[in-house]
């Protein structure tokens, strides 16, 4: 009788390997890595997004690049908005104060809230209006 040679190698160092080698098959049978990504990102970046950019579950709210891209143009036009307004704070505020002060512009100001409450008054959800005394 041959003496038998026996190999102990543990599952630990096993294991690794072949799950290495198992996820480079599945990743050259799905086309290589840049292909991976890239299809990872085009299903992320096609994804149906919410108002907020969370996940919709219903489908019904626009990809995730049209969410991100209308946020990012947004946030440019608000910004430069801001910056350019906040140098012409001073005569905005002095035509706004013109416009108020003025009896057409009172008047506008008096009809636009009642013309308001008016329209709330008649919408079908229900309004609550509280008339409460001025505190000393």
């Amino acid at each position: 009788m041959a003496d038998q040679l026996e190999f102990k190698i543990s599952e630990g160092l096993i294991k690794p390997i072949i799950e290495a080698k198992i996820n480079a098959a599945i990743v050259e049978a799905m086309g290589g890595h840049d292909k991976l990504v890239a299809d990872m990102m085009t299903a992320y970046m096609n994804q149906k997004v919410d108002s907020e950019g969370k996940e919709d579950r219903y489908s019904n709210g626009k990809p995730r690049f049209e969410w991100l891209m209308n946020k990012m143009l947004t946030e440019a036009m608000k910004s430069a908005l801001e910056s350019y307004l906040s140098t012409k704070k001073e005569m905005l505020q002095k035509e706004f104060e013109k416009f108020f002060n003025s009896k057409k512009g009172a008047s506008q100001v008096v009809s636009a809230m009642q013309d308001g409450l008016c329209a709330a008054l008649t919408s079908k959800w229900n309004i609550h209006v509280n008339f409460n005394p001025p505190r000393d």
